[in-house]
């Protein structure tokens, strides 16, 4: 649909953003085209696996993220993870790190804390 995205660990997709533009590419036939492709640099990969894993109620495991990123998230994100522990916003739980119910009220300030690109 207009604006989905897609993201394959790696690369995001996006189809166009407009409704118009969409349904006009759908009747030429253009269906499924993508509007923009972009490479997450690392960095990138990383916050969004995180803030993305807290969204489910499982949240993410750290040894996995530390596997697949070859880093430690622990060190990494050592301050928000303590922050937001204090805060009662996240429980870190074999080797899990995820919302409590407080937290997923306001998850989006957990996931801010996360996001560091853009940042000097």
């Amino acid at each position: 649909g207009a604006a989905a995205c897609g993201f394959d660990g790696s690369l995001r997709k996006t189809n166009t953003a407009g409704v118009e533009g969409y349904v006009r590419a759908m009747e030429e036939g253009q269906a499924g085209t993508v509007w923009q492709i972009e490479e997450l640099p690392p960095a990138t990969r990383l916050e969004e696996a995180v803030f993305m894993g807290l969204r489910t109620t499982r949240g993410v495991s750290l040894a996995d993220l530390d596997e697949r990123f070859g880093t430690n998230v622990s060190s990494i994100y050592k301050k928000e993870m303590g922050d937001l522990t204090r805060k009662g916003m996240v429980e870190i739980r074999q080797g899990r790190m995820r919302l409590t119910p407080f937290g997923m009220r306001y998850g989006n300030e957990a996931f801010e804390a996360f996001i560091r690109t853009g940042e000097d």
